[in-house]
């Protein structure tokens, strides 16, 4: 019998990166995908140079957060869910590795569409505090700690946008995207990322680079619900609101253009509290 009380933590960050902007991939003409982005034509006759417009990437992301539980509630049989959280009080760490495959496609030269798939494996550590009445009056309550971990895997799948635009070195992008996550519970875990990045691209030593700063937005707030079955027979329904502590976070980027429509990207994300992330990942444009 297993009651996960697995408090999920999803990252997936979209690395389009700000790939529109000028001067990070050579000009070519006459392949078979010179038909996309639409608008090409004015974007080159301004004097930009534009990326090859359909990218395949491998990414992994490593995410370690606390996770707070803000409400717990059980339910026996048919009956109805009741809060335990007077009495049960839930905190949790959780470090997540994710591994995806990206495809994404620049149909305008400032508006990257992705999707992404992928698996992740979640490792909690979870802190269990149970408070009970004292049965001697004026005593104060009893309690029991207890500590215990959890470790569960599953499929990731989502969809992103990214806008994208720059001036002379300088560039700024924003990006959305919304995954679904099947851990084996009821319901899948939902997660909306959104995030602006802002940076500096151009070329060093020959190669053309780019550095970013960014701030992102983690709406990762689920509940968690599973029923299990007790060895009487009867079932026994688990469910656990849960969400990060802090919703907001910092990024610090660095990416380069190879030869060959090769690109290589690295971030690492922090809040100076609860959360650090690293990501990297290398995608190939053609």
């Amino acid at each position: 019998m297993r009651i996960p009380v697995i408090i999920l933590a999803l990252f997936v960050t979209s690395f389009a990166t700000a790939g529109t902007l000028p001067d990070l991939a050579e000009t070519e003409s006459g392949r078979w995908s010179d038909f996309l982005p639409l608008m090409k034509e004015e974007a080159v006759s301004r004097g930009y140079e534009l990326p090859r417009p359909f990218g395949l990437g491998a990414v992994y992301n490593y995410i370690e957060r606390d996770i707070r539980v803000m409400d717990t509630r059980l339910s026996l049989g048919s009956g109805p869910a009741t809060s335990v959280s007077n009495f049960l009080t839930l905190k949790s760490n959780s470090k997540v590795d994710a591994y995806l495959g990206r495809f994404d496609v620049w149909v305008l030269p400032f508006v990257n569409v992705y999707m992404i798939a992928g698996n992740i494996d979640n490792r909690s550590t979870t802190d269990a505090l149970i408070t009970l009445p004292n049965p001697i009056p004026g005593r104060p309550p009893l309690q029991y700690q207890t500590q215990f971990q959890t470790e569960i895997d599953g499929f990731v799948g989502g969809l992103g946008l990214t806008l994208a635009g720059g001036y002379k070195n300088w560039f700024i992008s924003g990006d959305v995207n919304y995954s679904q996550t099947d851990m084996g519970f009821d319901d899948e875990f939902k997660a909306l990322i959104a995030g602006i990045r802002t940076g500096w691209h151009g070329e060093i030593c020959g190669w053309n680079c780019r550095f970013w700063t960014g701030v992102m937005y983690w709406d990762t707030e689920n509940t968690a619900r599973s029923t299990v079955r007790l060895p009487n027979g009867q079932s026994l329904s688990f469910e656990a609101d849960q969400g990060p502590v802090n919703e907001w976070n910092m990024s610090l980027g660095t990416s380069v253009v190879l030869k060959h429509g090769f690109e290589v990207f690295g971030e690492y994300g922090f809040n100076f509290d609860d959360i650090k992330f690293v990501a990297t990942g290398l995608t190939y444009r053609f």
